[in-house]
């Protein structure tokens, strides 16, 4: 499940699933939602290695990463198929559409990250810079 919550100069996701991987996956199929703009190209994948002191911030760091990518590379998300993922690493293949991505995300945000299991799912609140 995934649900937009609007701000002035930000956007918040809020993410709930029933495992950290798909979290992941999840956190990035939203950021291409938002980054899709105009008709994209043909798909292509690539590697994606990331580290972080905790999973909250290995969290704030994909998408970062992922948002980079979109920017220097032109290279909109749509999927992630993780490979590995622990508290301080991920290890996933991301698979995107070549065009030029709506430009309106800055950057992912540690302003009121959350990523924690409660009652067996996980749910995640990631913020973005607009």
């Amino acid at each position: 499940m995934r649900e937009w919550v609007d701000h002035t100069a930000e956007v918040e996701l809020r993410i709930e699933a029933d495992s950290v991987e798909n979290v992941f996956r999840e956190v990035v199929a939203g950021l291409g939602e938002l980054l899709t703009a105009r008709p994209l190209g043909p798909l292509e994948e690539s590697d994606l290695h990331v580290t972080a002191t905790d999973q909250p911030a290995l969290l704030v760091e994909t998408l970062n990463d992922v948002i980079f990518r979109a920017e220097t590379q032109h290279v909109v998300p749509s999927e992630l198929r993780v490979v590995r993922v622990s508290e301080t690493e991920l290890v996933a293949r991301l698979v995107g559409a070549r065009g030029r991505p709506r430009p309106l995300v800055k950057a992912a945000t540690y302003h009121r990250l959350s990523f924690a299991e409660e009652a067996g799912r996980w749910r995640a609140t990631v913020v973005f810079d607009v």
